[in-house]
């Protein structure tokens, strides 16, 4: 810190003086029983993580689910019914429609549908 080579090995005087001023508790066993509570208490198992995280996780997966549901109900797209599936094209509709009319109105709305 004090020096100006970054690669000088040996001992900083200042750097060394500082750290021994601000972490020296005076009692030793004190001091490292306080540092090993405070590591204790900050380690989580990975199951406390994830239990942390369930409950956000499941409101952002419920929030997804439901705005993509939204979002597909408004996105109807017109669905073919199976007579428009097999109709070839340029047939009347009437003629595949299968209903009992007379052959003459078979004719008229072929030749209708034809125009």
């Amino acid at each position: 810190m004090t020096g100006h080579d970054p690669f000088d090995a040996r001992p900083d005087a200042a750097l060394g003086r500082l750290l021994r001023e601000h972490l020296d508790a005076g009692d030793d066993a004190a001091f490292r029983a306080r540092i090993e509570g405070a590591l204790r208490s900050e380690a989580d198992s990975s199951w406390t993580v994830l239990a942390r995280w369930a409950r956000p996780g499941l409101v952002a997966a419920a929030s997804v689910v439901i705005g993509l549901g939204l979002w597909l109900a408004t996105q109807r797209a017109e669905v073919p019914t199976l007579a428009d599936a097999i109709q070839p094209s340029g047939a009347p509709t009437r003629v595949l429609s299968g209903g009992r009319e007379s052959s003459s109105d078979l004719v008229l709305a072929a030749w209708v549908d034809g125009q």
